[in-house]
């Protein structure tokens, strides 16, 4: 791999490492890689870990379980409190060399596919990514934000949202191409409590109630389940 491609490469994985939110995080970014050896993957962050320039910094690493045709193998995520925040550790990573043997070791494990942010719009549960193991992520199109805000916040507060058995969020993307507008993301301890969730979800009269409320505003254009590979946070 030559210079320019290496740097243009650690560009896109500079999105895979951040700092920890102070109260409630509002956006998330990530990139997707197809990792030819996870293992030296997941190596490469431990060792940045073991390092005092890790401080502050948050990365989970999850594998794609069902994904269609997705090339990526794996997403690193991270989570910010602010704008500003992401900013200023964007700024202190090109001056670590900690963090540019770490990129590099990545780069030689896998290739980079694709990376973006988004914002987390509304947020219910807990449990994700330090508990729970499997997180089921919906792409969506939705033609109205502010309908579609206001009926997921009826369905996430209806007694059958509050049976979920991890998270519940609702993220708006803001990454280029033909991404959705938005992503559902939902978390569980294992992959049974999650699909036995949604099972119990989908057949509810809340969600029929939900679902007649934006059938004219959103279309479901993908669904993917990931497993969390590790979290790391120093």
């Amino acid at each position: 791999m030559d210079r320019k491609t290496l740097l243009a490469s650690a560009s896109l994985l500079a999105l895979s490492l951040g700092s920890t939110a102070a109260l409630a995080d509002v956006m998330e970014t990530y990139v997707g890689i197809n990792a030819r050896s996870p293992g030296d993957v997941v190596a490469a962050i431990d060792r940045f870990f073991s390092t005092d320039a890790a401080k502050g910094y948050k990365v989970f690493l999850v594998r794609s379980v069902f994904d269609g045709a997705d090339p990526a193998s794996h997403f690193l995520v991270s989570e910010y409190d602010s704008y500003a925040a992401y900013e200023d550790m964007v700024g202190k990573r090109y001056s670590s060399d900690a963090w540019g043997n770490a990129m590099g070791a990545v780069l030689a494990a896998g290739t980079p596919i694709r990376n973006g942010f988004g914002i987390i719009r509304a947020d219910y549960g807990e449990g994700w990514p330090e508990r729970d193991n499997f997180v089921m992520v919906y792409s969506i199109n939705v033609t109205d934000s502010a309908a579609y805000a206001k009926a997921f916040d009826k369905l996430a507060n209806s007694e059958t949202g509050k049976k979920a058995p991890g998270i519940t969020r609702l993220m708006e993307n803001r990454s280029a191409g033909q991404a959705p507008t938005h992503y559902v993301v939902m978390s569980a301890p294992s992959f049974a409590s999650l699909n036995e969730h949604l099972d119990m979800m989908f057949a509810s009269d809340d969600y029929k109630k939900f679902s007649d409320d934006v059938e004219d505003i959103r279309t479901i254009v993908g669904t993917a389940t990931y497993s969390k590979v590790k979290a790391w946070e120093k």
